[in-house]
């Protein structure tokens, strides 16, 4: 995150940012500036700018800027996680293991507390092929025709 304060009278603090978003694509820029034009708003955004504060301003407007910044590289970090393990499960190659996989990634991706992989049986009904969460009891006889409900809460 960088944040970084304009007067008035500094034109081209676009410059700015395109060098830091140049060396850095990643960060989060803040710019504080007093009576920016439209151009010079659009420019700022347009190299990568993610918000600008215009003065004066209250110190929560700054926080709020900083708050959503900080939420939003970890949003793009997570996002990147979730694909690049999203993409490993393309990779397995033991299938038995793959519905175990698959649910932890789900569980861990959703942060859900109970989680099931569905697959069809040879009589086209609905097995549990693995889950984490539910009761053994529910594992072992399950199966519902395509279409049935399956969950009453999502």
């Amino acid at each position: 995150m960088t944040y970084s304060y304009t007067s008035s009278t500094d034109r081209g603090f676009d410059e700015t940012v395109a060098r830091v978003k140049t060396a850095s694509p990643t960060t989060e820029v803040i710019v504080t500036v007093t009576n920016p034009s439209v151009m010079d708003l659009l420019a700022t955004y347009r190299v990568g700018a993610f918000e600008v504060v215009t003065r004066p301003f209250q110190a929560s407007d700054v926080a709020s800027a900083i708050f959503t910044g900080v939420e939003r590289r970890k949003s793009a970090q997570d996002a990147a996680a979730l694909l690049r393990e999203g993409q490993s499960l393309l990779t397995v190659r033991d299938r038995e293991h793959l519905p175990a996989l698959a649910v932890d990634f789900a569980r861990r991706s959703m942060k859900a507390d109970v989680v099931s992989l569905m697959l069809k049986d040879t009589a086209g009904r609905l097995y549990i092929a693995h889950a984490h969460g539910l009761p053994a009891d529910l594992l072992a006889g399950s199966r519902l025709q395509i279409g049935q409900r399956v969950a009453g809460r999502v």
